[in-house]
């Protein structure tokens, strides 16, 4: 989450930002290396917070889904950085409580940089932990059955930026060298090997729907200059554009589980980091769009659907008058909410006061929801259990949390 642990990248491009006239990144049309700059914050919005990504829940999943083996939780504190799991039975009554996770693998990170984020395969054992370092960001995969390592030699020697996976569990989209000669490619993880993907290259989040045969991308030139959401096929062709907003961003646009209806966040396209944010819905073709919910923007806080498509999970801002939360990411308090589509009740789930709590991730099953909240130095896993309503802390440690859930075949 922000704090020291995505710092270096963020505040990059403040510092760029602030020191070209009139505050923006070029002063002529076309696309510059340093107008691209932004596609890899926003790209990398998540990376703002541990765990902004961190969920099967925040990439759309098909329903309904196998149960989940486990949870699989990302812990970094200081420059020590690890990769550990609750197995299925530790979340179940009448044994859930505090519990202590197993350790799946270690994670050798730079000095000076930080994992800001770990996202789960919709299927299979795989997540991927994403490493942000003052010179650019890179991936390391992990298997989470037999804590197996990985960093693709087709990769190697590019700059990475996790964008999403498709919806099988086997590929990768990832998004490389954001500022000097961008290229998104799917990666298959079975051999590593990648493989172009026809989307623009200033394209900044992506998402598929949940049978793999379409894409939803958002793409902008720069600050300033808004965004648009489009529709493809799989592989990128027969993109058509759904949205133009030219005063705002459109981020972690995604479908619902039945592919029938989508939803994004749109917030204001400007200087100031950490806005609040408007939670949308609307149809598939981006038709019928309503607002639904105000919620936290600018930290990178993905929505998550319900497996059911009936509700969305999602971050909201305890105090969104403060100017200084705006600019300082340590000033955020903020709790999870669920809203109905069906009557637009907005449900609080977390409820907690003075914390920062990251984003929600559903269970493939739909049973649990999990988050992370954070103050002061440590962190606390929470588990809602929807049969009952019972909200559990699962597991504390110092520095920061995140968890992503293990998904069945």
């Amino acid at each position: 989450m922000r704090s020291p642990i995505a710092r270096p990248l963020s505040d990059k491009f403040t510092l760029l930002r602030r020191r070209l006239p009139g505050g923006g990144l070029t002063s002529g049309r076309g696309v510059t290396a340093l107008r691209l700059l932004p596609l890899l914050v926003f790209a990398l919005i998540g990376a703002n917070y541990i765990g902004a990504f961190a969920a099967v829940g925040s990439q759309p999943q098909s329903t309904p889904m196998a149960e989940p083996e486990g949870l699989a939780i990302l812990e970094q504190f200081g420059q020590s950085t690890r990769v550990s799991k609750l197995a299925r039975a530790s979340l179940e009554e009448p044994l859930r409580g505090r519990v202590q996770p197993t350790p799946v693998t270690s994670l050798d990170i730079p000095f000076g940089c930080v994992a800001s984020g770990l996202y789960s395969a919709p299927h299979g054992p795989w997540a991927v932990v994403q490493v942000n370092c003052e010179s650019g960001g890179y991936l390391i995969f992990v298997n989470l059955r037999s804590a197996l390592v990985w960093e693709p030699d087709s990769l190697l020697g590019h700059e990475q930026t996790f964008l999403a996976w498709e919806p099988a569990g086997n590929d990768v989209i990832v998004r490389l060298d954001a500022v000097l000669g961008p290229q998104v490619v799917r990666v298959h993880i079975p051999d590593g090997r990648s493989t172009p993907l026809d989307v623009p290259i200033s394209t900044y989040n992506l998402s598929f729907r949940p049978d793999g045969k379409k894409i939803l991308y958002a793409t902008t030139d720069g600050v300033g200059w808004g965004s648009s959401l489009w529709i493809a096929d799989a592989d990128g062709s027969d993109a058509r554009r759904l949205l133009q907003d030219t005063e705002n961003l459109v981020i972690f646009p995604s479908w619902s589980p039945d592919g029938k209806s989508l939803a994004y966040i749109s917030m204001a396209d400007n200087t100031i980091p950490f806005l609040v944010g408007d939670l949308w819905v609307g149809g598939e073709d981006g038709g019928g769009l309503r607002r639904i919910a105000s919620v936290d923007g600018g930290h990178g806080f993905a929505p998550a659907w319900a497996p059911d498509g009936r509700s969305i999970a999602f971050v909201h801002r305890e105090n969104p008058g403060s100017l200084h939360v705006d600019i300082h990411a340590q000033a955020l308090e903020s709790n999870v909410y669920v809203v109905s589509l069906a009557d637009g009740s907005i449900l609080p789930v977390s409820g907690l006061n003075g914390k920062r709590v990251n984003a929600p991730a559903y269970s493939p099953d739909g049973a649990f929801l999990a988050y992370a909240s954070q103050r002061d130095g440590a962190a606390t896993i929470w588990l809602r259990d929807w049969a009952n309503g019972e909200l559990t802390p699962l597991f504390e440690a110092p520095g920061e949390l995140a968890p992503g859930w293990i998904a069945g075949e």
